[in-house]
């Protein structure tokens, strides 16, 4: 039988694979790179599950783990021509846990806006981001042309934006 501790760290670690590799991307801008790095923290949290508390928090702990990650591969990077200093690392990683703080409300707030749009605007949304979704299969599902996808997604997006900001203004008070 399986232990629960062992899923519950397994499904926690499922559940923020997005926000540690955004984290991370925030960190190292090429995905390949940060890919790579995504891999050796899911690693290196699998092999300190033991030691997780489930008391606290699990993000902010797999936060840490992927910033030893990154200050890891930047050692091994040192010579490359890019290469941030300690101190500014630290910083970035600090701005991105912030951030990721964010996140959530952030998400909420667009699914929320999301929502309060037509079923139309909606609907081309959702045909536009779905896998493969481009502006020209977007055209040819709605009859329109590519021109006229550009400009309602382009107004779609800043009705979206504004929204957001509405909806973020409203948590932080």
């Amino acid at each position: 039988m399986d232990d629960p501790i062992s899923i519950e760290f397994a499904q926690l670690l499922t559940k923020h694979q997005r926000r540690l590799y955004a984290f991370i991307m925030s960190l190292i801008p090429d995905p390949n790179q940060a890919n790579d790095i995504l891999q050796e923290t899911n690693l290196a949290l699998c092999k300190s599950a033991s030691k997780y508390d489930p008391d606290r928090n699990f993000l902010a702990w797999a936060f840490k783990v992927a910033r030893f990650q990154v200050m890891a591969f930047i050692k091994k990077q040192k010579r490359s021509r890019i290469v941030f200093d300690d101190d500014l690392l630290h910083q970035l990683a600090d701005d991105a846990e912030e951030e990721s703080a964010h996140f959530d409300d952030m998400r909420k707030a667009l699914n929320t806006c999301l929502m309060k749009l037509p079923a139309r605007h909606r609907a081309i949304v959702e045909a536009r981001y779905e896998d493969g979704g481009t502006i020209g299969k977007v055209a040819k599902a709605f009859r329109r042309s590519s021109g006229a996808i550009t400009q309602s997604l382009f107004r779609i997006r800043s009705a979206l934006w504004n929204c957001v900001e509405r909806e973020m203004r409203k948590i932080e008070v």
